[in-house]
């Protein structure tokens, strides 16, 4: 028999420390789930990160220079 905090696995749930005698296989199988869970809170977690930390461009702005073009070739249709 092991001994559990369920506060440690069902924290939303048990926010007091309680402790519960429980057989080995039943102890095993929590630890087990609740890594489980954690290896998929932490795939979740990169994959957000990875995706959506801003990137830092650095260089000419084409899209400014098209616009300004684009803007002077108006220039010159009012004006004529």
């Amino acid at each position: 028999m092991k001994t559990i905090n369920l506060k440690k696995y069902y924290y939303p749930i048990c926010k007091k420390d309680t402790f519960v005698e429980v057989p080995d296989e039943v102890a095993d199988a929590i630890v087990e789930e609740s890594r489980a869970e954690n290896a998929n809170d932490a795939k979740q977690h990169y994959h957000c990160y990875r995706l959506c930390v801003p990137v830092r461009f650095t260089g000419e702005n084409f899209r400014q220079e098209t616009a300004q073009r684009k803007m002077e070739s108006m220039k010159k249709l009012i004006t004529d």
